[in-house]
């Protein structure tokens, strides 16, 4: 039975464990952006100079109460066309909010597995985000891979795209 390094030297491990740092990080990055467009569809339900809307926004200290809040307000001013567009959108935040905390606040995991090859014992790592497995909120994934980072990543990038032009539609100002 080969025994594996905690912290193996090779180039490649040190590659593969920094791309899925960075990829982390990447998929934080972006959510930052979400929310922001969040704020600042906050400032336009309320009609408040962002400042104002500031004090209230930023006092929740996570992004769920936030979308709450935006959605709140968004359904007292919003058309029931333009309600419709923002509904799917809270829906695919929300659908992604338990992916997205569990990258944000799990740990980084590394598993290694081995094999013999003739003499050689040629090592494997693989990396993931592990959530809290007691977390109750049934959404949350076992563990977030790299193929799921970069597919989150994807799905982040779309979703503020998609925000910017549901702002632009309303005719909300970029500031």
């Amino acid at each position: 039975m080969a025994v594996l390094s905690f912290e193996p030297k090779t180039k490649k491990f040190r590659e593969d464990r920094d791309t899925f740092a960075r990829l982390i990080g990447e998929c934080i990055t972006r959510w930052a952006f979400i929310d922001r467009e969040l704020f600042r569809l906050c400032v336009y339900a309320l009609g408040a100079h962002r400042d104002r809307v500031a004090i209230v926004y930023y006092r929740m200290q996570s992004i769920s109460p936030r979308l709450s809040l935006t959605d709140d307000l968004l359904k007292s001013k919003l058309s029931p066309a333009r309600l419709k567009e923002w509904d799917a959108l809270r829906k695919r935040i929300y659908d992604r909010l338990a992916t997205r905390n569990a990258i944000a606040h799990g740990p980084m995991k590394m598993t290694g597995t081995s094999k013999r090859v003739g003499k050689r014992v040629v090592a494997h790592y693989d990396f993931s985000v592990e959530p809290e497995p007691f977390n109750p909120k049934p959404k949350a994934p076992a563990q977030v891979t790299a193929t799921q980072l970069r597919a989150h990543f994807k799905e982040a990038e779309s979703l503020i795209s998609d925000l910017r032009k549901f702002l632009g539609a309303l005719g909300a100002s970029r500031g």
